[in-house]
């Protein structure tokens, strides 16, 4: 079971990163679990833990995705600044030609996104582009909280770049 309910969680976890759920979205336990094919309890569980981290609210027996506010936005992205510079710094140092190759391989999955126009694929490939540099930099403690800032962002990237298209990428 504990297998299960981690697969749900990282199923959430990717849907918020990449945009699938969208800012002031209302989602239901059934319709989450319909959605991944298992029952209430491991997506509850899921739920619960995305609520802890700021990516979804629980209010009144309803799930939302969190509405952005130019101030959670300009919050999100002080954040950001504050900490992917000194990771990104940190990991340079331990890039070998095994990780730049990955590195490229993942670069190369951002372009087809943004030529075939895959505003999800853009977003999610971009973030795993990221994620690939600063897991090599050491810091655990820093990595996780990016984490949660991601899945944060994650919903209203999908609508600005929805949006602008990714021609503009």
């Amino acid at each position: 079971m504990a297998k299960l309910n981690e697969q749900v969680y990282l199923n959430l976890r990717q849907a918020l990163i990449c945009g699938r759920l969208m800012p002031g979205r209302v989602v239901s336990l059934r319709g989450l679990a319909a959605e991944l094919g298992v029952s209430a309890m491991p997506v509850r569980e899921a739920v619960s833990r995305l609520a802890a981290e700021g990516a979804l609210e629980l209010n009144e027996r309803r799930i939302t995705v969190p509405a952005m506010t130019q101030e959670r936005l300009l919050d999100l992205i002080a954040l950001r600044l504050a900490i992917e510079p000194g990771l990104a710094r940190r990991a340079m140092k331990a890039l070998g030609r095994v990780e730049l190759r990955e590195l490229v391989a993942l670069n190369a999955a951002t372009d087809r996104a943004i030529q075939t126009g895959d505003v999800e694929g853009y977003i999610l490939s971009n973030y795993k582009f990221h994620r690939a540099i600063y897991g090599r930099s050491g810091w655990e403690v820093l990595i996780p909280l990016l984490d949660r800032i991601w899945r944060q962002m994650g919903p209203f990237l999908r609508i600005v770049y929805g949006r602008l298209g990714t021609t503009q990428l």
